[in-house]
């Protein structure tokens, strides 16, 4: 009785492990993904290319003109 217990303990602690490292292979590719798509993606190339003229502008009119560049009709039309 003593052994079944203990190899179906062995059993549930080795399922345990192996869950924890795919979600840890998962997480680390989605971070990966994320990290890339921020660092190379089009996030970076709208920070990049922020001009002083924009920085003065308060956030409504900069937020105006993005959704402008976009092609939205109007703010409340995403």
């Amino acid at each position: 009785m003593v052994k079944t217990f203990f190899w179906l303990a062995t059993v549930i602690t080795v399922l345990f492990l192996l869950a924890m490292i795919i979600l840890f292979i998962c997480n680390w590719v989605i971070y990966y993904r994320i990290e890339e798509m921020e660092t190379h993606g089009p996030i970076k190339k709208d920070l990049t290319h922020v001009t002083a003229e924009i920085l003065r502008l308060p956030p409504k009119k900069v937020i105006g003109q993005r959704l402008k560049e976009l092609g939205v009709k109007s703010e409340n039309d995403q």
